[in-house]
């Protein structure tokens, strides 16, 4: 468990997992250019064709597969403007405890070992360290509620 921001700021997390900016006040607390970023990159929906190739494929019976990304993770390199490689945003789903679970199978795809999770509000340290620790997860977290930003 975190006390401060400084204790973040000080210890080398492997990554940094936050929700997405909507459920969250962390982003606005770092680097202007990395919360361009991560907001930047959450509000990007995926290919488009255009409306005219639309029409010619169904006047013309052709299936068009879809190209949406769904709802997969935001992960941004920040080495140099933070301690950790890269900040991960997943989007949050309730309950917390779903939540953790999809960060705890990203960070184990990724072969992370510490992680610093900022969590969305409303959650609380205790309620995360008490979901994390019923994943039996084999990776250190620390977790930062909303309530701490500075």
């Amino acid at each position: 468990m975190m006390t401060s921001m400084s204790d973040v700021f000080n210890s080398q997390a492997d990554l940094w997992f936050f929700p997405p900016a909507k459920h969250s006040r962390w982003f606005s607390h770092f680097d202007w250019y990395l919360n361009w970023q991560m907001c930047k990159g959450s509000a990007h929906s995926g290919l488009h064709l255009p409306p005219e190739t639309l029409t010619v494929a169904q006047e013309y019976n052709i299936p068009v597969p879809e190209l949406s990304h769904g709802q997969t993770p935001l992960m941004v390199s920040c080495e140099g403007l933070l301690p950790p490689k890269h900040c991960i945003v997943v989007d949050h789903p309730n309950p917390l405890d779903t939540w953790l679970s999809q960060i705890q199978e990203i960070s184990q795809r990724l072969g992370a070992k510490k992680l610093h999770i900022f969590l969305p509000r409303g959650a609380s340290q205790e309620s995360a360290t008490t979901s994390w620790k019923k994943l039996d997860s084999r990776i250190d977290a620390s977790f930062m509620s909303d309530k701490e930003t500075p």
